[in-house]
């Protein structure tokens, strides 16, 4: 399902280039520091497949380009686990939750997606891979989507929040048949409170590149396909693409200043992955992957 892409014309307003090799975050907000409330609302991982959704109120977290999040593990009796999980973020006018309905998907940001390492107490950071420029007008929606592999006891997180506010602030849900969605939820669990967090943002005037978005092929035959995609960065952008046959090694197919791309020299009857690197001047983003079938 395609996700809401809402970068271009917020960065235009807040006057800022979206990248990678930014300078080190130095600002953060501390959201619910950790108290004696814990809870495995974050990340229930006594399912295979968990998602959760917590509203931060704007009177907590800074406008700005946000590039790292952190929780806060108070408990870990099950040892060191990776799991996998996805993190996405929106924005809502409201302050809490009026039903135990997830927000959907198409509402969300996805920032992260790959391996998330559970060890003993303390804060659990992630770099975001897709930088998120939060205006600060509305609240902010943080969801994470996880997979176990294999349900376990252990973790919980510390939970904190207004506690003025007798609303719902978190949502939370979890199965072991499959994976959970706004559009495909199990039961879902309330909380008044969020898991603690720390929002780290970029200091003022950093660049980011954004990544390519809405790959397409069309075209394809036994031996070539033509690929299109977004540009979200504006003017003055390259694009580095690369190519493999299922289970090979990438090969640079070459740079253009375009957004389409015509590959050739392809074998019929085969699945190709494509991955495509944006160029900012000295910065590079993140690489977007995308997979398709030639012709048989």
């Amino acid at each position: 399902m395609k996700m809401k892409k809402r970068f271009l014309l917020v960065i235009m307003a807040l006057c800022v280039a979206v990248g990678l090799k930014a300078q080190e975050a130095s600002l953060r907000d501390t959201v619910a520091y950790p108290n004696t409330n814990q809870s495995t609302a974050l990340i229930n991982t006594t399912y295979n497949y968990a998602y959760s959704q917590s509203i931060y109120l704007s009177s907590e977290v800074s406008q700005g380009i946000l590039s790292n999040i952190g929780w806060y593990l108070t408990g870990n009796s099950a040892g060191t686990r990776t799991i996998q999980i996805e993190i996405f973020i929106g924005e809502t006018s409201e302050s809490a939750f009026t039903s135990e309905t997830l927000l959907p998907t198409a509402n969300l940001t996805s920032v992260y997606s790959g391996p998330f390492t559970i060890e003993s107490s303390g804060w659990h950071n992630v770099d975001f891979q897709i930088p998120y420029v939060y205006t600060g007008i509305n609240n902010l929606v943080v969801a994470v989507k996880s997979t176990m592999g294999n349900w376990f006891y252990g973790p919980t997180w510390g939970m904190g929040g207004e506690f003025s506010i007798p609303a719902i602030r978190t949502l939370y849900t979890g199965r072991d048949a499959r994976a959970v969605t706004p559009e495909d939820p199990a039961g879902v669990f309330t909380a008044t409170l969020v898991p603690s967090a720390v929002f780290t943002r970029l200091p003022e005037g950093s660049s980011i590149c954004l990544p390519v978005d809405d790959i397409t092929f069309s075209n394809t035959d036994q031996i070539s396909t033509t690929i299109a995609w977004s540009n979200p960065n504006g003017e003055g952008t390259t694009f580095t693409l690369s190519y493999r046959p299922e289970g090979g090694e990438f090969i640079q197919a070459g740079t253009t200043n375009d957004t389409t791309f015509q590959l050739t020299g392809l074998t019929s009857s085969s699945v190709y992955e494509v991955q495509i690197l944006a160029n900012c001047g000295e910065q590079q983003s993140f690489p977007t992957l995308a997979t398709f079938n030639t012709a048989c």
